[in-house]
């Protein structure tokens, strides 16, 4: 009889401290996407930080919402996408934002767009 109490209470001890699926995220997976709204409104949020010019907010944000509408279709499927295709497509979006703000705006242009999507709180970001 003990024998079955202690199997029993190690059994609820297990499921009490088993980890959800996608590593604590509801519903597990990737989060979702920002929508095109969303994107427009940390743009200029970010516009106005940098003092960037209307044709580079512009710029900026037809690279931003198809560098979004890229990784969107890669992790679209069901299966998780490739990693090496997903740090060429961020290597390219850094390189895109260099080409029209420079390597300084575009450093801090990236960190910002980092503080907006995390709120500056949870899991840091990688880089």
């Amino acid at each position: 009889m003990k024998s079955l109490i202690t199997v029993i209470l190690m059994l609820m001890c297990s499921l009490t401290f088993a980890q959800p699926s996608g590593g604590g995220r509801e519903g597990g997976g990737p989060p979702p996407m920002p929508s095109a709204e969303e994107i427009s409104t940390m743009i200029a949020k970010v516009s106005q930080e940098l003092s960037l010019t209307s044709t580079q907010e512009t710029q900026v944000t037809s690279v931003v919402k198809a560098h979004f509408s890229e990784v969107e279709s890669l992790t679209s499927g069901d299966q998780r996408p490739d990693r090496d295709e997903m740090d060429a497509l961020k290597k390219s979006f850094e390189s895109d934002l260099k080409e029209i703000l420079g390597d300084e705006q575009a450093k801090k242009f990236m960190s910002s767009m980092k503080q907006s999507k995390g709120g500056g709180k949870g899991r840091p970001q990688r880089d």
